[in-house]
């Protein structure tokens, strides 16, 4: 019989060679879908590192302007309370000066009366209509202006430097 008829052995010699090239192309192919995975998990983390410092840059502003508001409705307060005060005294000063104009227009009437003078009377009553007639409150709004700067004109931290 001859040999070339006979199934041929496979030589032994190759296949621990194949196995190896299999084993380091699996040992390849492992260290690649690791660096993939190393650089998936570094790009997260940077997303996830610049989301947070987005967000902790967003409270920091969210804190300032919470403060700005505060600040501004302090001031806001403050100058309500300037204004009320103002007001108030505007209007005390102002009736105040009806109030006196009406007293002087009275005694002058009176004393017209007591004289029987037509041409005095007719001048009191005149002024008295006039005094009452007058609204008090009419250029009140100039005059709490003028009271409000004129008091933080005064304010004892104003100072000149030369």
């Amino acid at each position: 019989m001859e040999k070339e008829n006979l199934p041929q052995e496979n030589s032994s010699s190759n296949l621990p060679a194949q196995n190896n090239k299999i084993k380091d192309e699996h040992e390849y192919n492992l260290k690649l879908k690791r660096l993939d995975l190393e650089q998936e998990a570094i790009s997260k983390v940077s997303e996830i590192q610049g989301k947070t410092l987005d967000t902790i840059n967003n409270l920091s502003n969210n804190k300032l302007k919470s403060r700005e508001l505060e600040a501004k409705a302090r001031q806001k307060g403050i100058d309500n309370a300037k204004m009320f005060d103002a007001l108030n005294k505007t209007i005390d000063k102002k009736y105040g000066q009806q109030d006196r104009a009406m007293d002087n227009a009275e005694k002058t009437l009176d004393m017209a009366l007591d004289k029987w003078d037509k041409d005095i009377i007719m001048k009191s009553l005149d002024a008295l209509g006039s005094v009452a007639n007058t609204n008090p409150l009419g250029n009140v709004k100039k005059d709490v202006e003028r009271q409000i700067s004129e008091e933080d004109f005064d304010d004892d931290d104003f100072m000149l430097e030369i």
